[in-house]
């Protein structure tokens, strides 16, 4: 089934400039749960219409339990039969209208649809700011601490000791190409759990698609849906072993969350050296010069 053929495409934008639509079909991208302890629940959306996507969508109290029951999931496709456009405060402390979904009806389940639809990107105004019904925003997807609850954290340590790991969540904080082959050019990208980095890892030609796009691109949140270890060399560095991603999705674009989360750093041996898969290298970086942008400083 052709389901990007069911999303109201333009209809995002047509929203955002407060113009009338009769309920339209969005994909839903994400859900967060936002609200601090203490206080009642509330649910920050990322929707899309194929073309453009928000984060400035949030769900009424009277649909949690959609969520509860896991009818409503990442992925669904959904029918908006009543919004209004309401101004809130987030964090950023600035105000900004949001897409309050009042009533909504799935149309197609999350677990069929399995993944993004299209390449939606951000309503972008001419000065370059993502817009949120005509009010500039600085804000990302999720509150940055719910950007960070989504890394998992310990990763990298558990691969590097050929640990499974299953469809682990990293932010991608840089991308190199170390072969210029066009379409099977390979990549190599450094990737971090929040805690923890790692530069030896590479991207399968496959996804080179991916890049070229712009659709993964530096700060991007990725679920790595499949990855294998391989031992490669590199001309400097020796016979490495190296994470090869075959699979994943983008859940938070880069251009959305801006920044590198947390401060990951290298993982160490005793000796004080760089880890990787459980063999030590004594060139280049060791931890003490708090070196954390590894990709762009190492030669392959």
């Amino acid at each position: 089934m052709e389901y990007e053929n069911l999303l109201t495409k333009g209809a995002l934008r047509a929203i955002m400039n407060n113009e009338e639509v009769n309920e339209p079909v969005f994909q839903i991208l994400g859900l967060r749960k936002i609200t601090a302890v203490g206080a009642n629940v509330k649910y920050r959306l990322t929707i899309s219409d194929g073309q453009h996507l928000t984060s400035f969508t949030m769900l009424a109290s009277q649909l949690h339990s959609m969520i509860l029951s896991r009818e409503l999931n990442e992925f669904a496709i959904v029918k908006i039969k009543h919004h209004i456009i309401s101004k809130l405060t987030d964090h950023s402390k600035e105000k900004n209208q949001f897409i309050i979904l009042k009533d909504l009806v799935v149309m197609v389940p999350g677990n069929v649809v399995s993944s993004k639809i299209g390449d939606p990107k951000p309503i972008i105004d001419n000065s370059g700011h993502t817009v949120a019904n005509k009010i500039y925003a600085s804000v990302n997807v999720t509150p940055t601490m719910q950007i960070e609850n989504l890394l998992t954290k310990g990763a990298l340590r558990a691969i590097m000791n050929n640990e499974e790991v299953n469809k682990p969540v990293f932010q991608v904080l840089g991308i190199r190409k170390i072969t210029d082959a066009g379409v099977n050019s390979k990549h190599r990208l450094l990737i971090s759990d929040g805690q923890n980095l790692n530069s030896f890892a590479m991207l399968v030609t496959q996804l080179n698609s991916m890049i070229l796009s712009g659709e993964l691109t530096e700060f991007s949140i990725v679920k790595i849906k499949d990855h294998i270890i391989s031992n490669l060399t590199y001309h400097s560095e020796g016979n490495k072993q190296v994470i090869i991603l075959i699979d994943l999705v983008v859940i938070v674009p880069g251009n959305v969350v801006l920044s590198k989360i947390g401060d990951p750093k290298p993982i160490v041996n005793n000796s004080g050296y760089m880890v990787t898969n459980r063999m030590s290298t004594s060139v280049d970086v060791p931890p003490t010069t708090g070196n954390d942008n590894l990709l762009t400083e190492r030669s392959i």
